[in-house]
């Protein structure tokens, strides 16, 4: 889960950044930077009165962003290339309740408004998958909600309508993650555990992942070794899974020394590296924690502490990073909430496993210039706790009613 207000993704060496609803686009190499403002058009207002409208149930109050009407307030992101032909596609969810296509061309500087769609529920997170059919590749769109249901759409007919693909009883998806070949679907929940499907036959479970003892954050498929995925919880673990048997290989803290507080956990971002198997994660707005999954021949594969110097890691602590990715290069990609907005890092793999880590960007100086300087304008409104307690509040009582049950059985 990553704060509403500060979004970034990558796709090849193309990078996308959102601060709430303007949008950058740069490229490695490049020195154009596309500029857009996203939520403009009527349809996606006339979408957002159909979706109050529908609302079985009162929403509490969202936070108000500078410049942002509340009923536009982007809480998921996804960016993706549908074919070498095609545009990049770019995915939000708004306000929980909306999804909303547009195309990126960044060879023509141009950003298109596609589609928009109501979600029946609140949505909580989102991935795509793909699925191949006659030779030829399909999208689908999968949102996960609140009543913990993964729902499925076809892109770039969003429209269409929604089937539903699997459910966690009585339980909320915190995230939602696709294999390298589309043919595994990760659905982590607050109630400790992750659900290993295949796809797009859900129904068929091929693992449940168990080890962690609070909600689920982040999950994270390695695309490097596809056998292997790791997550992010409120226990201050990240945890390396074998997933086609559901085994626990490993486990980190993530804060050390500190007092444990779910909500320096709760706004987390995961992302693995497709070249080194460098795992990034950010937490809080105040830290960067590096791990490397390691698998060496002959033996089961662990996660291992990345160790920087005290100045690096102080540089990846500053400006409250928010979010982080990977570029096709291997480089790692850091979003902030302040100047400088973005930052980069060389990633070079040494001796064996290990990895060295440097600043150094491969944007082009004068389009980083136009993102930060239009960023330094936007001012980013502080979120409330409502997600933390939330979660805080059904953990304290499943054990309440586990404490019972105990008590019952003991009598």
């Amino acid at each position: 889960m990553v704060a509403p207000g500060m979004f970034l993704a990558v796709v090849n060496d193309v990078i996308v950044l959102l601060r709430n609803r303007s949008l950058f686009v740069v490229s490695a190499g490049s020195a154009k930077a596309v500029e857009f403002e996203l939520l403009q058009e009527p349809e996606v207002q006339l979408d957002a009165s159909k979706a109050d409208d529908d609302d079985d149930e009162p929403q509490p109050q969202q936070p108000q962003q500078h410049g942002v009407p509340p009923s536009n307030r982007i809480t998921g992101v996804q960016f993706f290339l549908p074919s070498a032909q095609s545009p990049y596609a770019l995915l939000l969810l708004v306000d929980d309740r909306k999804l909303v296509h547009y195309d990126v061309d960044f060879a023509a500087g141009s950003v298109a408004f596609r589609s928009t769609r109501a979600l029946p529920r609140g949505a909580t997170c989102m991935a795509v998958g793909h699925l191949e059919k006659d030779g030829e590749r399909k999208h689908v769109v999968i949102v996960g909600v609140k009543t913990g249901e993964a729902l499925a759409m076809p892109f770039p007919d969003i429209a269409r309508d929604i089937k539903t693909l699997l459910g966690h009883t009585t339980s909320m998806l915190t995230q939602l993650a696709i294999n390298k070949d589309s043919s595994l679907l990760l659905t982590a929940d607050r109630d400790e555990k992750i659900r290993v499907s295949a796809f797009p036959r859900t129904s068929l479970i091929q693992s449940y992942c168990l080890g962690h003892a609070a909600s689920l954050t982040e999950v994270a498929a390695s695309l490097l070794t596809p056998e292997l995925a790791v997550s992010t919880s409120l226990d201050n673990t990240i945890k390396l899974w074998g997933i086609a048997s559901g085994e626990l290989l490993a486990s980190q803290e993530l804060l050390k020394d500190e007092p444990m507080n779910s909500k320096n956990l709760l706004n987390a971002s995961l992302a693995v590296s497709a070249q080194s198997n460098l795992v990034a994660v950010v937490l809080n707005n105040q830290c960067v924690r590096l791990f490397a999954i390691v698998a060496r021949e002959g033996q089961s594969p662990v996660l291992e502490n990345v160790d920087v110097s005290a100045d690096l890691q102080k540089q990846l602590n500053a400006n409250e990073p928010c979010e982080a990715c990977f570029t096709s290069g291997g480089e790692l990609v850091l979003s902030h909430k302040n100047a400088p907005f973005v930052s980069f890092y060389n990633v070079t793999k040494t001796d064996g496993e290990s990895v060295e880590i440097a600043p150094g960007s491969p944007v082009d100086e004068a389009a980083l210039a136009q993102v930060r300087a239009k960023f330094a304008t936007i001012e980013l409104a502080a979120v409330g706790d409502e997600e933390v307690d939330e979660l805080e509040e059904h953990g304290l009582k499943k054990k309440k009613v586990k404490t019972e049950w105990k008590a019952k059985v003991l009598q």
